[in-house]
């Protein structure tokens, strides 16, 4: 798939990037920014100068980013945005000769752009920003009612403790999660990442009479399909390695993503040379060959080390996920697990990949596997409930005040301490209400 630059419109001087960086900008109130010249008006100079800006800096594209000019005049100056009207999505700031501007993601499936105006008080000059359009465009699906319950069951009660733990959904590209309440315990974010759980300590006077419930969450739920519209992109916009998606979703994560096994290079480096560095191609490629080429197998036995996934030919749904993320990291894109509930009580692993200017790109590997003639390239449409996006969290678990690793956080948790012989068990109940 080739790329092209998109050039911006440029209204009395040229503009394009000298420098960039990512993240969103503070709103001003009035879109307009002022810097201070010097001496006598009289002996300055009229004349204003910017500097140019390269065409793909991150402010272009759909994800919203930040790219900063000079502007040379001995006169005080000031910029404003002058159109449209009240534009809420580009905002300016300056510091000496130095003019910082920011936009936020644009949403819609339109190209967007305003109109910036330096002015001295002797000479004027504007450009336009153009802000590109989403690719990621969501569907709604629909909207349920959801609860997810723990029960305990057992025959005497001679426990000592009792611990249980649920991760606790949040809204995200595919979802918009409402109403959330907790009955027994309390929520929590994990220590290395924002995933969050509610977690309860039973003492044996709060342990309920068996069969009563423990932990309880409900919520709304609103699902979105996704569909990527691959064909809009002109141009990529280099990932800044600074950045916290970089740091934190390129490296290898314990004995499960491990992007620099030997046995990876010969998978990867064929697709690498057949996508002639193409980002998308890559990925589409290897999600391609580990459809085609890993088989399903051991179902429901937890996140295996890549190691074990590539003797074996296979895994689950999560393990393929797991060889495809890997593949990514392999070549510096950023990739994560996406781990899911269903409302039937089942559970489902995918991926996504990180494209730099657009944001997160969903790939279901296992699906294409399931159906060869499906296309799950960038098109989801389910109604799976996401729980987290990470693995190897670090929460609290049996103990009360020490942090653990959790491998997995996808179904709940539990623990006990009992003082005499005893049987017992805790019962899962998630549906519609």
């Amino acid at each position: 798939m080739k790329r092209f630059l998109l050039v911006l419109a440029i209204v009395g001087v040229l503009f394009s990037a000298c420098e960039s960086g990512d993240g969103y900008g503070n709103e001003n109130d009035d879109n307009s920014t002022e810097n201070t010249g010097g001496g006598d008006d009289t002996t300055l100079s009229d004349e204003i100068t910017i500097s140019q800006l390269k065409a793909d800096n991150p402010l272009i594209y759909a994800n919203g980013g930040s790219a900063t000019i000079t502007v040379e005049s001995e006169r005080a100056w000031q910029a404003v945005v002058v159109e449209p009207t009240g534009c809420n999505w580009l905002t300016l700031e300056s510091n000496k000769n130095r003019l910082t501007l920011t936009t936020n993601r644009n949403e819609s499936a339109s190209n967007r752009s305003a109109v910036v105006e330096v002015q001295n008080g002797a000479t004027t000059k504007q450009f336009v920003v153009e802000q590109r359009a989403n690719i990621i465009k969501r569907t709604k699906i629909g909207e349920r009612d959801i609860f997810v319950q723990l029960a305990i069951g057992y025959n005497f009660n001679r426990f000592s403790k009792l611990v249980v733990v649920l991760p606790v959904p949040q809204t995200n590209l595919y979802q918009d999660i409402d109403n959330l309440t907790v009955s027994g315990g309390k929520i929590m974010t994990a220590a290395n990442n924002k995933t969050q759980y509610v977690r309860r300590t039973l003492t044996p006077s709060e342990i309920p009479t068996s069969g009563g419930s423990v932990l309880r969450e409900e919520f709304r739920v609103t699902n979105y399909g996704i569909e990527v519209d691959f064909d809009a992109i002109t141009s990529y916009v280099d990932i800044d390695t600074a950045s916290e998606v970089y740091k934190k979703y390129v490296g290898r994560d314990g004995d499960i993503i491990v992007p620099g096994l030997p046995q990876l290079q010969p998978l990867t480096e064929p697709l690498w040379a057949a996508s002639k560095g193409d980002v998308v191609d890559y990925a589409r490629l290897c999600y391609e060959y580990v459809a085609a080429n890993m088989k399903y197998i051991n179902p429901n036995t937890g996140l295996h080390s890549l190691a074990t996934i590539l003797a074996n030919g296979g895994g689950d749904c999560g393990n393929q996920a797991t060889l495809y993320i890997s593949m990514l990291r392999n070549k510096g894109i950023p990739a994560r697990h996406v781990v899911m509930i269903r409302p039937d009580g089942t559970f489902h692993v995918r991926a996504e990949f990180y494209l730099a200017g657009y944001g997160w790109i969903p790939v279901d590997a296992n699906a294409k596997n399931m159906n060869p003639n499906g296309d799950y390239f960038g098109k989801i449409e389910t109604n799976e409930i996401v729980v987290n996006n990470d693995i190897n969290i670090k929460m609290l678990g049996s103990n009360d005040s020490v942090e653990e690793n959790i491998v997995l956080l996808q179904d709940y948790l539990w623990w006990y301490w009992i003082t005499g012989s005893m049987s017992c068990e805790i019962y899962r109940t998630t549906g519609v209400f």
